[in-house]
């Protein structure tokens, strides 16, 4: 009976917990859909424009513990029609936990995008510069940036744009400035300048210049390393090599001075007893 009784109290406590995580109520992060059926990139040159947008800027914050960098993520906005998101190239939120998600939902995070940018194609082009812009300044993202790699309109450098909030106002910004030149723009959030090169965009660390690397530059550069590595150890291989065939050489020709001053030596002694006369007198 006594057994019979726990085995009843251990079942009603599987399902008292069974119920508690049924009640649990799950969050939209779970619960939305996580794709909206697009694909990331409508080419591989689009693709390479994006990344190489994001996945320096990955590693530029890896260390920063509250700044989440993601991109082709869902953006869910409104919490009253959850049918309404969008989805970012590249999004930067500042003050955000770094961790992995399915989407990223406004309502629940409590903090808007610090910036996003938009590569745009032929096909969203012009909803990257109408509804999407108004949308980010509604939302109150702070800085906006769009790049066109296939931009064909020659009267003027439309490939990259930039927009700053300002008073709830978005505001294009200048090319240049006192730390930048003509077709560059810097982001004040991200600490960068971005210029385009070719159908990709270059980013350089404000501070010092310095350029922040891509994918393929971050392969190039491992590469690189590697091999001057080798080629570090190699010579110093080679010097030590060296170093020690003059080492055994200096040593051959000390052996051979010590032998030769040895060999006079004797030839010396020989000499004098040779010259010695009976008596113990020297010849002269």
């Amino acid at each position: 009976m006594a057994r019979q009784a726990g085995a009843d109290r251990g079942e009603m406590a599987e399902e008292r917990i069974v119920e508690q995580r049924a009640a649990a109520p799950l969050s939209a992060e779970a619960t939305l859909p996580c794709s909206d059926g697009r694909p990331m990139a409508e080419s591989d040159e689009h693709c390479r424009a994006i990344l190489s947008v994001r996945l320096p800027l990955e590693v530029r914050f890896r260390e920063s513990a509250d700044t989440y960098v993601s991109g082709d993520l869902l953006l869910y906005y409104d919490r009253n029609d959850r049918r309404k998101c969008v989805a970012p190239d590249v999004l930067v939120a500042r003050g955000v936990a770094k961790r992995m998600r399915r989407s990223y939902v406004l309502w629940e995070e409590g903090k808007v995008p610090d910036c996003v940018v938009e590569v745009s194609t032929p096909d969203s082009r012009k909803q990257d510069r109408g509804w999407k812009r108004e949308l980010y300044r509604r939302l109150g993202v702070r800085e906006y940036f769009l790049f066109d790699p296939v931009y064909e309109d020659r009267r003027d450098d439309g490939r990259l744009q930039g927009y700053r909030l300002w008073e709830e106002q978005s505001v294009a910004m200048g090319p240049g400035g006192s730390a930048g030149s003509a077709g560059e723009l810097k982001s004040e959030v991200l600490g960068v300048s971005l210029r385009p090169e070719g159908k990709r965009l270059r980013l350089r660390d404000l501070r010092n210049g310095e350029a922040l690397l891509d994918h393929d530059e971050m392969e190039d550069a491992r590469r690189a390393a590697e091999q001057a590595k080798r080629t570090a150890e190699r010579q110093r291989d080679e010097e030590a090599a060296t170093r020690r065939a003059a080492e055994r050489r200096r040593d051959r020709e000390a052996g051979a001075r010590r032998a030769a001053e040895t060999r006079v030596a004797e030839l010396e002694a020989i000499l004098r007893g040779s010259n010695a006369l009976p008596g113990g007198d020297v010849a002269k």
